[in-house]
């Protein structure tokens, strides 16, 4: 009976670690790629909105500088 138990805790045990290494650890690394980029993502689009905003009033600036008139 005890030898039984010890077969079926060994058996559920390589079962769940075989689990956690094939199934358990892939599912936690993509859902954090998936979270770390989102984050990445969303912070470069707000770099790149702010670089635009800034080309944009440099632009401006320097339509309002040149002279309406060559001579």
């Amino acid at each position: 009976m005890l030898e039984n138990f010890l077969f079926l805790a060994r058996d559920i045990a390589v079962i769940g670690y075989s689990f956690v290494l094939r199934i358990g650890v892939p599912i936690i690394v993509t859902l954090f790629i998936g979270w770390w980029l989102e984050r990445k993502l969303v912070e470069w689009d707000a770099r790149d909105a702010q670089a635009q905003e800034q080309d944009a009033s440099d632009q401006a600036k320097q339509t309002l500088q040149r002279p309406t008139h060559l001579n």
